[in-house]
Parts: structure tokens; sequence; C-alpha cells
């Protein structure tokens, strides 16, 4: 296999995903003469390295990506193909780590900490509530208490209660009793 047929972006993508520290570092420092665009994003789930790290609570791979993020010209607001950021997917999925860290560098990398899935319109915030994240939640509530006050989408009150109630675990008295008119 000749060196341009290797895809570095795949590379760094996939590095990113499985917390290879070094392969990413590597890549961040030497990536640039072999063509490297950290904001690549995969075909399928339109995915980028940073978000891949976020998703699944790789820390010390999100770290460097920080750090490198102005001269990288990492576009850290981007989103995946349902309209998640890495910020977003570290509330849905917990990783408080990561969650505190962008939470820190949000002002410094301008990290919109406030952007919305497509699919129903959920912040980072309210996916960590929904998920009972609430470490997530109360760290959020205690660094950004402007996030905490965004209102939740009707559309999404409704859907979660018919989410719970399919898996019993509100009965459809309380559900009702619950709903305003």
């Amino acid at each position: 296999m000749a060196d341009s047929d290797i895809d570095v972006n795949k590379i760094f993508r996939e590095a990113c995903k499985n917390g290879l520290l070094e392969v990413v570092e590597d890549l961040l420092n030497n990536g640039a003469s072999q063509g490297l665009d950290v904001n690549s994003k995969e075909d399928f789930s339109e995915a980028t390295g940073f978000i891949w790290a976020c998703y699944h609570g790789h820390t010390s791979t999100v770290e460097p990506v920080l750090n490198n993020a102005g001269a990288k010209h990492l576009e850290l607001n981007t989103k995946e193909k349902y309209g998640d950021t890495g910020f977003i997917l570290a509330c849905y999925k917990g990783h408080t780590s990561i969650v505190e860290l962008l939470l820190n560098n949000a002002d410094a990398l301008h990290l919109d900490l406030i952007a919305k899935t497509f699919w129903l319109g959920k912040t980072g915030f309210q996916e960590a509530q929904s998920k009972g994240h609430s470490d997530i939640v109360e760290l959020i509530r205690a660094k950004r208490p402007s996030i905490a006050e965004q209102r939740v989408p009707r559309v999404w009150v409704e859907f979660e209660n018919r989410y719970i109630l399919s898996n019993g675990t509100t009965n459809l008295f309380e559900m009702v009793s619950n709903t305003p008119a």
C-alpha cells in the first residue's frame, strides 16, 4: 500500500474513537504534512474525531484536541447527522470529566453549550436530565446556571412521558394528572 492510499483523516477519527492518545497527538503534531483535516466527518455518521472522543468518554484524547483547537482550526460545534455536538453527546453518555473540561473551556473555545439536537431539540443539559445523569446536571447548574433555565420543548415532554410509560416506569394516572390540558 502506498502512502497516498492511507486515509489519515479516517485514522485520526478512529484514534479519537478508540482513545489512542499517542496516535491522536502524533497526527495533531505531524498530520498536516499528510493532509490531515481534523474536521473531516465519517460518511455515514457525519461524526468528527472530536465528536467520537466525547461520545466514547476519552478525556485523555479530548484534552489534546482542545489544546490544539485554535491552531488546527477545529470546529468544535460541528454536529453529526442527528444534530449532536461533542458536548451534547458527553452529557447524554454521562461523561462528567469531559463535560467539566468543556464547561471550563467553553468561553475560550467558543463552544455552543445550548446547541440543540435535530430530532427532539434537546440541549446537552436536557439530555443529561433525561438520562438521569444528576452529577452532570448539578455540574452544569453550578457552572452555567443560565443553561439550566432553558425550557424543555413540549413535544419532548410528551415523547418522554410516552416513552417512560411504554417502559413501565410511570403509570397512566400519574402521566395524565401531571399533563396540562
